[in-house]
Protein backbone atom coordinates (compact mmCIF):
# COMPACT_ATOMS: atom_id res chain seq x y z
CA UNK A 1 0.00 0.00 0.00
CA UNK A 2 1.26 3.59 -1.07
CA UNK A 3 0.95 6.41 0.85
CA UNK A 4 -1.47 8.78 -0.52
CA UNK A 5 -3.41 12.14 0.46
CA UNK A 6 -5.31 13.65 -2.41
CA UNK A 7 -7.39 16.61 -1.89
CA UNK A 8 -11.03 15.65 -2.66
CA UNK A 9 -12.58 19.37 -2.51
CA UNK A 10 -15.26 19.99 0.20
CA UNK A 11 -15.61 16.71 1.54
CA UNK A 12 -13.80 16.10 4.85
CA UNK A 13 -11.50 13.20 5.53
CA UNK A 14 -13.40 11.22 8.15
CA UNK A 15 -10.47 8.71 8.99
CA UNK A 16 -7.38 9.29 8.58
CA UNK A 17 -4.27 6.55 8.87
CA UNK A 18 -1.12 7.92 10.25
CA UNK A 19 2.11 6.25 9.91
CA UNK A 20 0.63 2.97 11.53
CA UNK A 21 2.84 0.14 12.07
CA UNK A 22 1.27 -3.12 12.85
CA UNK A 23 1.06 -6.58 12.83
CA UNK A 24 -0.28 -9.71 15.11
CA UNK A 25 0.80 -10.21 18.54
CA UNK A 26 4.24 -11.21 19.27
CA UNK A 27 5.39 -11.29 15.22
CA UNK A 28 6.52 -8.64 12.86
CA UNK A 29 4.87 -5.82 11.60
CA UNK A 30 2.55 -6.62 8.59
CA UNK A 31 1.60 -2.73 8.04
CA UNK A 32 4.78 -0.56 7.62
CA UNK A 33 3.79 3.18 7.54
CA UNK A 34 1.00 3.73 6.54
CA UNK A 35 -0.94 6.71 5.22
CA UNK A 36 -4.44 6.20 3.89
CA UNK A 37 -7.80 8.99 4.08
CA UNK A 38 -11.18 8.17 3.92
CA UNK A 39 -13.24 11.02 2.93
CA UNK A 40 -16.80 11.81 3.31
CA UNK A 41 -19.05 10.59 0.30
CA UNK A 42 -17.28 8.45 -1.47
CA UNK A 43 -16.50 5.23 -1.15
CA UNK A 44 -12.95 3.92 -0.27
CA UNK A 45 -11.22 0.31 -1.56
CA UNK A 46 -8.47 -1.84 -1.24
CA UNK A 47 -6.98 -3.61 -3.22
CA UNK A 48 -4.50 -6.21 -3.08
CA UNK A 49 -2.96 -9.52 -3.69
CA UNK A 50 -3.25 -12.24 -0.49
CA UNK A 51 -0.84 -11.15 2.26
CA UNK A 52 -0.38 -7.42 1.38
CA UNK A 53 -2.09 -6.54 4.71
CA UNK A 54 -5.81 -5.61 3.78
CA UNK A 55 -7.47 -7.74 6.42
CA UNK A 56 -4.88 -6.20 9.27
CA UNK A 57 -5.40 -3.02 7.95
CA UNK A 58 -9.20 -3.46 8.55
CA UNK A 59 -8.45 -5.48 12.01
CA UNK A 60 -6.06 -2.08 13.07
CA UNK A 61 -9.15 0.21 12.34
CA UNK A 62 -10.83 -1.65 14.30
CA UNK A 63 -9.22 -2.84 17.07
CA UNK A 64 -9.07 -6.82 17.15
CA UNK A 65 -6.32 -9.37 16.89
CA UNK A 66 -3.81 -6.54 15.64
CA UNK A 67 -1.48 -5.03 17.82
CA UNK A 68 -0.70 -1.35 16.69
CA UNK A 69 2.68 -0.18 17.26
CA UNK A 70 3.50 3.11 15.94
CA UNK A 71 1.27 6.29 14.34
CA UNK A 72 -2.76 6.72 14.62
CA UNK A 73 -6.08 6.16 13.32
CA UNK A 74 -7.76 9.58 13.72
CA UNK A 75 -12.06 9.17 13.22
CA UNK A 76 -13.57 12.65 12.79
CA UNK A 77 -11.00 14.26 14.83
CA UNK A 78 -10.87 11.45 17.78
CA UNK A 79 -7.62 9.29 18.23
CA UNK A 80 -9.47 5.88 18.07
CA UNK A 81 -6.68 3.10 18.57
CA UNK A 82 -7.59 2.50 22.17
CA UNK A 83 -11.26 2.51 21.86
CA UNK A 84 -12.70 -0.94 22.71
CA UNK A 85 -14.98 -2.75 20.20
CA UNK A 86 -18.21 -1.63 21.34
CA UNK A 87 -17.47 2.00 21.88
CA UNK A 88 -16.57 2.11 18.32
CA UNK A 89 -19.49 0.53 16.94
CA UNK A 90 -21.28 3.08 18.97
CA UNK A 91 -19.60 5.47 16.90
CA UNK A 92 -20.57 3.98 14.04
CA UNK A 93 -17.67 1.95 13.07
CA UNK A 94 -18.64 -1.58 12.06
CA UNK A 95 -16.36 -4.47 11.18
CA UNK A 96 -18.00 -6.87 8.36
CA UNK A 97 -15.78 -10.00 8.40
CA UNK A 98 -15.64 -12.08 5.05
CA UNK A 99 -17.04 -15.35 4.73
CA UNK A 100 -19.78 -17.26 6.58
CA UNK A 101 -20.06 -14.86 10.19
CA UNK A 102 -23.63 -14.98 10.95
CA UNK A 103 -25.17 -16.92 13.70
CA UNK A 104 -26.25 -20.42 11.51
CA UNK A 105 -28.95 -21.37 14.62
CA UNK A 106 -31.13 -18.09 14.30
CA UNK A 107 -33.16 -17.19 11.18
CA UNK A 108 -31.93 -14.45 8.44
CA UNK A 109 -33.92 -11.72 9.76
CA UNK A 110 -32.57 -12.32 13.28
CA UNK A 111 -28.99 -12.17 11.86
CA UNK A 112 -30.05 -8.86 10.39
CA UNK A 113 -31.53 -7.59 14.06
CA UNK A 114 -27.90 -8.34 16.02
CA UNK A 115 -26.28 -6.48 13.52
CA UNK A 116 -28.53 -3.43 15.26
CA UNK A 117 -28.25 -4.62 19.34
CA UNK A 118 -26.48 -1.38 20.60
CA UNK A 119 -28.78 0.84 18.64
CA UNK A 120 -31.19 2.79 20.73
CA UNK A 121 -33.34 4.26 17.79
CA UNK A 122 -36.97 2.79 17.13
CA UNK A 123 -36.08 2.74 13.17
CA UNK A 124 -35.16 -0.58 13.55
CA UNK A 125 -37.97 -2.34 11.45
CA UNK A 126 -37.67 0.60 8.71
CA UNK A 127 -34.28 0.10 8.12
CA UNK A 128 -34.84 -3.82 7.72
CA UNK A 129 -37.60 -2.93 5.33
CA UNK A 130 -34.57 -0.64 3.45
CA UNK A 131 -32.63 -4.00 3.27
CA UNK A 132 -34.87 -6.36 2.17
CA UNK A 133 -36.18 -3.96 -0.33
CA UNK A 134 -32.52 -3.65 -1.96
CA UNK A 135 -31.84 -7.36 -1.44
CA UNK A 136 -35.20 -8.95 -2.28
CA UNK A 137 -33.99 -12.57 -2.22
CA UNK A 138 -33.85 -12.25 1.14
CA UNK A 139 -37.96 -11.59 1.63
CA UNK A 140 -38.53 -15.47 1.16
CA UNK A 141 -35.47 -16.74 3.06
CA UNK A 142 -35.83 -14.19 6.12
CA UNK A 143 -37.61 -16.53 8.59
CA UNK A 144 -35.48 -19.55 7.50
CA UNK A 145 -32.21 -20.80 9.60
CA UNK A 146 -29.22 -18.75 8.54
CA UNK A 147 -27.36 -21.95 8.18
CA UNK A 148 -29.02 -23.20 5.75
Amino acid sequence: MERGNVSKGDDKIVVEIRDIFAGYRGGPDILKGIYMNFYEHEITCIIGPNGAGKSTLLKAIFNIEVEIRKGSIIFCGENIINCKSVELLRKGILFVPQGHSIFPLMTVRENLEMGAFIREDKKLEEDIEWILDKFPVLIEKQNKMAGN
